[in-house]
């Protein structure tokens, strides 16, 4: 999802969460006081609501962010990720997976392509051995 996107959709989500927080605080009375505010001001209000809400969006939508860095893994780059320790989320070993299998198909070596899921993701070898193990049984290597 690009920057645009996300701006219009938070801001969205800010503007229904602040709207519904209005009418339970405020009450009919303070809707109609945000009516006239865009009205009286022929929309120069909307320089102050728009900022707030995509504030109340960014707060509601903050879970987005570990998807929005899967996303980003997904998409072949591989960044670091990886777990401190124990075992690795489904998020995470589909991330590896996913970039593992776009290093196959663009003909890197497997070796090679585990150096650099140990040094510049900072995964394991039992984790990449596992997602490896899986792709050969699957016949994907």
């Amino acid at each position: 999802m690009d920057k645009s996107s996300k701006f219009i959709l938070r801001t969205f989500v800010g503007g229904v969460v602040g709207v519904i927080l209005l009418n339970l605080i405020g009450g009919p009375n303070a809707m109609s006081a945000l009516g006239l505010a865009i009205i009286c001001t022929a929309g120069l209000s909307l320089i102050v609501i728009i900022p707030i809400a995509y504030i109340i969006g960014l707060i509601c939508t903050v879970w987005w962010l570990p998807i929005e860095d899967a996303e980003g893994v997904n998409s072949g780059t591989l960044t670091s990720i990886a777990p401190e320790i124990g075992t690795i989320t489904y998020i995470q070993r589909a991330s590896l997976e996913k970039y593992i299998r776009n290093q196959l198909k663009n003909g890197k070596d497997i070796e090679a392509i585990r150096l650099d899921c140990r040094s510049i993701g900072g995964w394991s070898d039992e984790n990449i051995d596992d997602v490896i193990d899986v792709l050969k049984s699957n016949n994907q290597v």
